[in-house]
């Protein structure tokens, strides 16, 4: 894990850290709490035409690009979230940072963020395909009731 040190303005290791890897990948279910099904069977058909191809990458809008292996990073890293607040609600830990890739903050409930209702925007997703701090905070209300 690392840290931006306030004095040096550089990036340093912090220190007697407990790093934890996760590799429980997000399920479907939980994911579709948060976007819409038309969304995500979009992800998953433009990177089942990579994998079709055999590209090893291929555009997915503007700026975000899709791999034979994007659909299972993306799982693993919005699972390692819910997994993160599954550690911090049981109180196993204080607290949690996920440095997970691929991010999650740009993908909006129909894929692009800042639209209405459409799948094929103009707008970037930001490299974000699901929303994991939406997705782990559904998760936590519903699984954490009381």
């Amino acid at each position: 894990m690392v840290l931006i040190d306030q004095d040096k303005g550089v990036l340093r290791t912090l220190e007697g850290a407990h790093l934890e890897e996760v590799s429980v990948p997000a399920k479907k279910a939980d994911i579709l709490k948060i976007h819409d099904f038309r969304y995500i069977k979009n992800v998953i058909d433009r990177i089942q035409l990579a994998q079709d191809h055999d590209e090893p990458l291929l555009k997915y809008d503007r700026d975000s690009m899709v791999s034979p292996e994007t659909w299972k990073a993306a799982l693993l890293s919005c699972g390692a979230v819910i997994e993160a607040c599954d550690q911090v609600m049981s109180q196993k830990f204080k607290n949690a940072f996920c440095a997970v890739r691929p991010p999650g903050h740009h993908a909006g409930v129909f894929g692009k963020t800042f639209k209405n209702n459409e799948c094929d925007q103009e707008q970037t997703n930001g490299f974000c395909y699901i929303n994991n701090v939406a997705v782990a905070a559904s998760y936590v209300m519903s699984t954490y009731r009381k």
